[in-house]
This record gives structure tokens, sequence and C-alpha cells, in this order.
């Protein structure tokens, strides 16, 4: 991670409201110190922002109702290709 200090992290996160709870992010933001505005955008796209440096957490939470209501759930496969990128990138998924 190339910040220096917590305050100093930036988030990536969904560009749709639907896809993740901006809501639940922005409290954990504020927790945390943190001033920076997320970074949005969609897919796999974000794995790579993270790998360039262009931000350095991305916390995946779901909106309540599931991914546009339709009670969609997360599958190994949304997030394989990103988890390899970043891994080979020298950065740490859990």
């Amino acid at each position: 991670i190339k910040a220096k200090a917590l305050t100093d992290l930036r988030f990536c996160e969904s560009v749709e409201a639907a896809h993740s709870n901006h809501g639940t992010a922005a409290k954990v933001a504020e927790e945390l110190g943190i001033t920076a505005a997320p970074l949005r955008l969609d897919s796999q796209v974000k794995y790579g922002a993270m790998c360039r440096g262009e931000a350095e957490v991305y916390l995946r939470l779901p909106a309540s109702k599931g991914h546009m209501g339709s009670g969609y759930v997360e599958n190994i496969w949304d997030h394989a290709a990103g988890c390899l990128l970043m891994q080979e990138a020298g950065g740490v998924v859990s």
C-alpha cells in the first residue's frame, strides 16, 4: 500500500448503488478518518485500479436486497480474475 497513514487510504466501490452499500462504506470511511472520495468503477476494473495504485481498499459490501433487488448472490468467478491480478501485483485479497 502506498498510503502513509490509514487516513490516506482510498476506497474502490461500485458506481451503482444497487450493487453495493454506499452508505455502509461511507460510515466505515468516516470511522477510519478517511476523507478521500471513493473511486467508483464497475466490473473488475476496480481490481485493475488497485493494482495501478489508484486506490488501496475494495470493500465488497452488497446491498441488503442483493443485486438490483433480485436476490443476487456473489460467486467466486465474479472476483477470481481480479484477485489473481491483485496477488500478482503484490497485493492481498482476503
